[in-house]
């Protein structure tokens, strides 16, 4: 069986890349936008890289044809260290592959870096996204009403 990833061209997202970013937005459902990306005024300025005192951080965008944006996943270096990994996928897309291929590569990305460990937070009512962390070896450490707080350690 050939591989998701197949489907999907994963790259860098980039400055060049707003045009897409807002497409991308637009074809968003509410239901898609979770904390990390509180509101769809605030989605389109999470989705690019952003230059933070604790380094800059990094987009990855899964393509479909024509170059359509489908998903993105954001790596941000946080001050202990570790690395946030936040990811959103068009509700049309998800359970498609396109989630697996964006942190696939994503932790392969900060596998090559100096953190230890990636650390993510997840709506306990997302159940695709727990199911993808979970498939992908991340562990639960805290859990309250609002997010699980999942790590999983690079080295």
């Amino acid at each position: 069986m050939p591989s998701p990833c197949a489907r999907y061209h994963v790259r860098e997202l980039t400055r060049a890349d707003a045009q897409s970013c807002a497409e991308f937005v637009d074809n968003l459902e509410r239901c898609d936008i979770r904390s990390r990306f509180a509101s769809v005024t605030l989605v389109l300025d999470a989705l690019l890289p952003r230059e933070r005192p604790e380094g800059k951080g990094t987009a990855l965008g899964a393509f479909g044809e024509p170059d359509m944006l489908l998903g993105v996943v954001n790596l941000e270096p946080l001050a202990d260290g570790d690395i946030e990994i936040a990811i959103i996928v068009r509700s049309d897309f998800q359970r498609r592959g396109a989630g697996y291929c964006l942190m696939t590569q994503a932790i392969a990305l900060a596998s090559n870096g100096l953190s230890n460990r990636l650390v993510a937070y997840v709506s306990p009512e997302n159940g695709a996204a727990n199911a993808l962390v979970r498939k992908l070896g991340f562990r639960v450490v805290a859990i309250d009403r609002y997010a699980t707080e999942i790590v999983l350690p690079l080295h």
